[in-house]
């Protein structure tokens, strides 16, 4: 799903909820924001047609930012995440899809990093008492995919556009609101 606003200069992506789970921490926190300067999309967890939907969006619009956000109910705190890694596993998606290689992109470098600035958005998360740390391994399923792939296709199209990704753990919905609260108050500062 895409939503339609005028004038958006930041994107805000998310998975929806997967593994016969009722919700997705990311999509809750997404859904929870107010701002009307973003796009949201919430993308299923398909190698398919999550990359798809995030490169037209980006087509269509020129984004000064894009915030993309998944899921790690294995993590105990906020990660926000500082390099997209040209891997994946052999987890199939929602579609029972398996990506045929060990690499995202046959040719694409080995290690994509990150192009947000972080120091500005933990500073809004401790503000509201969430510490997250900098992580320097996104994973190898469809959260580094979609990192890597977005990183790769701003480089490769040579847009001015910063790019990051944060991982939630399970949230109680304090937190969910929290979480929302200090994105609004970040992409607010962001705004040129």
């Amino acid at each position: 799903m895409i939503s339609n606003h005028f004038n958006e200069k930041i994107l805000v992506c998310c998975f929806n909820e997967f593994d016969n789970r009722q919700e997705n921490f990311s999509a809750l926190v997404l859904s929870n924001l107010h701002n009307h300067n973003i796009k949201k999309i919430f993308l299923d967890v398909s190698y398919d047609n999550s990359f798809t939907l995030v490169k037209k969006a980006i087509d269509e619009n020129h984004f000064q930012t894009i915030i993309l956000l998944g899921e790690a109910r294995s993590y105990s705190l906020i990660k926000c995440e500082k390099y997209a890694r040209n891997i994946t596993s052999l987890k199939s998606d929602v579609n029972n899809n398996v990506l045929s290689t060990p690499y995202i992109l046959k040719k694409g470098k080995y290690i994509l990093k990150s192009s947000l600035q972080y120091s500005k958005l933990i500073k809004f998360f401790k503000l509201q008492n969430l510490y997250p740390k900098i992580s320097f391994n996104a994973g190898n399923y469809l959260c580094n995919y979609i990192f890597y792939k977005t990183l790769n296709y701003i480089k490769d199209t040579k847009l001015k556009c910063k790019v990051g990704f944060i991982h939630f753990p399970i949230l109680t919905q304090e937190q969910i609101n929290a979480c929302a609260s200090a994105l609004d108050k970040y992409i607010n500062s962001v705004l040129i």
